[in-house]
């Protein structure tokens, strides 16, 4: 078995890659989980891709920039950047079928609600 998976990840490294750059952008609809009172605060999200195909595998690295926070009834909005790196793996099973992970690890940037330490007061990184 051994010797399979090493002829395996052999034939890998001699088979050309396949690498392609894109980007994508979207919008975003967040609240903050547990507070009271906030509505949905309309945002954006930009990224750049690349994806890395080797035979039956596909390595996609992503860095996204994300617009999140909520909105207050009082007008206090509190608005967060954020910056995630994201590393997908995706396994081709067939050609329409996929198995994907995906970790993201995500920082907090910049953050305003109106007081002069918000990013102080919202210093949680994301893990999702």
């Amino acid at each position: 078995m051994i010797l399979g998976l090493f002829g395996l990840f052999s034939f890998s490294t001699v088979q050309a890659q396949i690498v392609q750059f894109g980007l994508k952008g979207g919008y975003n609809s967040a609240t903050l989980s547990g507070q009271d009172d906030n509505k949905a605060l309309s945002g954006f999200h930009v990224s750049t891709l690349a994806e890395i195909e080797i035979v039956f595998l596909s390595i996609q690295p992503e860095l996204v920039y994300s617009k999140q926070g909520s909105a207050f009834d009082n007008g206090d909005d509190v608005k967060l950047d954020y910056i995630y790196v994201s590393i997908m793996a995706k396994l081709n099973i067939l050609k329409i079928l996929y198995v994907v992970a995906d970790p993201q690890f995500g920082f907090l940037v910049g953050a305003d609600d109106g007081a002069d330490n918000a990013k102080d007061n919202n210093k949680l990184p994301i893990f999702l």
